[in-house]
């Protein structure tokens, strides 16, 4: 079954700096060892899961170049994943359901954009 984010290119990235990330790949200058990722965000474990946070948040575009030097391991992420992702970058997050039968589940925008999944 096909999703809505299947054409997005979203990668897992361990960095030489031990850091992990995920983001939207941008562009690759092979001849420059350069990839640019849009929306890069850090991974931090809490446990068995996760967290997200903003990585370079100062950017002014989103937009951050990395040598290819410096990215020792990539990886494509779960469809699961890619969701939480997006979520985290539109700074969406879903209201907890309600046990009342005319409650609507509501999207609002999460300020401070840390999530746990």
């Amino acid at each position: 079954m096909a999703s809505e984010y299947d054409d997005l290119n979203v990668k897992h990235f361990k960095l030489s700096s031990g850091d992990e990330i995920l983001g939207l790949v941008a562009g690759v200058n092979a001849e420059n060892g350069v990839m640019v990722i849009e929306y890069p965000v850090l991974i931090e474990m809490v446990g068995k899961a996760y967290m997200m946070l903003d990585y370079m948040p100062t950017s002014v575009k989103n937009l951050v170049s990395f040598t290819t030097y410096h990215i020792i391991a990539q990886s494509d992420v779960h469809e699961s994943v890619k969701h939480e992702y997006i979520k985290y970058c539109l700074g969406v997050q879903s209201e907890p359901e309600s046990d009342h039968e005319d409650t609507v589940d509501l999207k609002h925008i999460n300020p401070d954009k840390n999530t746990y999944h």
